[in-house]
């Protein structure tokens, strides 16, 4: 479950499983009015459970079975097992008068690989416990503890048990010994603890991205590079908020330690009181000395775009690049088999590989907002949006995955993020041609400069399967080595560190001092 929600959000997540209190569990003492072969303490919300089949068989048979739990009555299989309602106070020593006890966990349980507190507590009174959650008990206890999966594995099971009961309750005293001492709610507390005192003392960071609102995020590359980044600072242990827009004057991100500005079109307020850094990624026509030394530390995502700037503001400014997630962008070719992909937005504006693709006789597939019969042909358009959880899927699967640049981002070598991501997949890429891109890619990126280059590249890859194939691979390593966010989060919070007494010496200066 950990892995679930860590991938389909921007937030670190620790696992804390559900533990026992060995101040109940711990021990207690068998009472001959609640022994029993089987036992089971659960109730039924009129919904199936695998344990009425089983418990019914194995009633049948000659065991002794116990159910204990409210809505039983409706089932009439159990009519000789269902002992009504058991007060928790007398759980302990249930637990400890059955031979075996049964956990019936629900689907949703299985699935997340949850543990319930009833394993917990059986197997903390000594019990011997079969569950069905084999997920979360393997990775608890390892793969040895008792399970099932269905009717005829939990009675097959409970009966292998019950005629030969020493080996599965040496096993039971292991994970006795276990469950006291790493799954309490004293350890889980301890657990807590540290993790609120970690956060509290954390660096926090803010990312302004200019995003206007939710409803328009899919069409917004910044939103996914924030929530990227926003993954990697979480899990170097540093609380993360991404702020649109209409939030960047908010109390909220008032609060942030270090406020990171990925720009884009407008400038966002600075405060006294945070650490400001500026990282430039597009639009290198809005940069000026001004914009610039209102922050502690500028990155911009061009060598020497960078160096350039270096030389006329007084902030430092350093080159950062783009990057990508490999945790969201890999090779997953089971999208669909297209022979060249482009995915854009055209800005209502002529992009220049689509245009020096005019009439080309390849199949072509255009992704994105905008586009129109003035701006493409039409019957190349085969969608507004590839959601960008599936990118990777269209991306591996494509023969060549098409790129371009704006004139300025071209003009000044900033290299579109969206290679960084193609190349994370595996994929084979033709761009237009930006300095500095065969450096950062190791050449696996196939570039022209003249629209008379591009057909005769394309004809020349798509007959020749294996070399694109190497330069997928060849750029994929490349990037998983040198072009990760996780990678750019450590520059920009050694940066940070560095900072440190200087940057807060700073902002004590930007603070007005009233004469005495």
């Amino acid at each position: 479950m950990a892995a679930e929600v860590t991938g389909n959000s921007a937030k670190a997540v620790s696992v804390l499983p559900i533990a026992t209190n060995p101040a109940r569990f711990g021990s207690a003492e068998a009472r001959e009015d609640l022994a029993c072969d089987v036992l089971f303490v659960g109730s039924y919300w009129n919904q199936h459970r695998a344990v009425i089949d089983a418990l019914a068989v194995l009633a049948d048979q000659g065991f002794s079975v116990h159910v204990y739990g409210n809505g039983w009555d409706s089932v009439p299989s159990f009519a000789g097992i269902h002992r009504g309602f058991l007060a928790y106070d007398d759980v302990p020593s249930a637990y400890a008068s059955a031979r075996v006890v049964v956990d019936d966990a629900t689907l949703s349980t299985v699935a997340t690989g949850s543990v319930n507190s009833r394993v917990f507590d059986a197997v903390a009174v000594g019990a011997i416990v079969v569950t069905n959650g084999a997920r979360g008990v393997a990775e608890l206890f390892g793969d040895d503890f008792p399970t099932w999966s269905d009717a005829p594995s939990l009675v097959a099971l409970v009966d292998t048990i019950l005629r030969a009961p020493a080996a599965f309750a040496e096993r039971a005293a292991s994970y006795r010994s276990r469950t006291l001492a790493e799954h309490t709610y004293v350890r889980r507390a301890g657990a807590v603890r540290d993790a609120l005192a970690t956060w509290a003392a954390a660096t926090r960071y803010g990312l302004r991205i200019g995003v206007p609102s939710w409803e328009v995020i899919d069409r917004w590359g910044d939103y996914h590079f924030a929530r990227a980044l926003q993954r990697s600072f979480e899990r170097s242990g540093h609380p993360t908020r991404v702020h649109f827009l209409p939030d960047w004057d908010s109390w909220v991100s008032a609060r942030d330690d270090v406020t990171l500005h990925i720009f884009g079109l407008k400038q966002a307020p600075t405060r006294r009181g945070q650490l400001n850094l500026l990282w430039q990624i597009s639009h290198p026509d809005l940069a000026s000395a001004e914009m610039f030394d209102r922050y502690d530390h500028v990155f911009v995502a061009s060598d020497h775009f960078a160096e350039r700037m270096a030389a006329t503001a007084d902030v430092p400014v350093a080159a950062l690049h783009q990057a990508t997630d490999p945790d969201r962008f890999w090779p997953d070719p089971t999208g669909p088999a297209e022979e060249l992909l482009f995915v854009a937005n055209s800005r209502k504006v002529q992009r220049r590989i689509i245009a020096d693709l005019a009439g080309t006789e390849h199949d072509l597939s255009v992704y994105g907002h905008g586009w129109t019969a003035d701006l493409v042909d039409l019957r190349f358009v085969k969608g507004d949006l590839i959601p960008n959880a599936d990118l990777r899927r269209h991306y591996s699967s494509a023969k060549i995955v098409l790129n371009d640049h704006w004139d300025d981002m071209r003009t000044e070598g900033f290299i579109s993020n969206r290679i960084y991501d193609a190349v994370a997949c595996g994929a084979f890429v033709i761009s237009d041609h930006v300095d500095g891109i065969e450096e950062e890619f190791g050449g696996a990126v196939v570039t022209y400069r003249e629209a008379a280059e591009l057909e005769p590249l394309i004809g020349r890859y798509l007959a020749d399967g294996l070399e694109r194939k190497r330069l997928g691979e060849l750029g994929r390593d490349i990037v998983v080595e040198r072009h990760t966010f996780d990678q750019r989060a450590r520059v920009l919070r050694d940066v940070v560190d560095g900072l440190g007494v200087a940057g807060r010496l700073r902002i004590l200066d930007r603070i007005p001092v009233e004469p005495s």
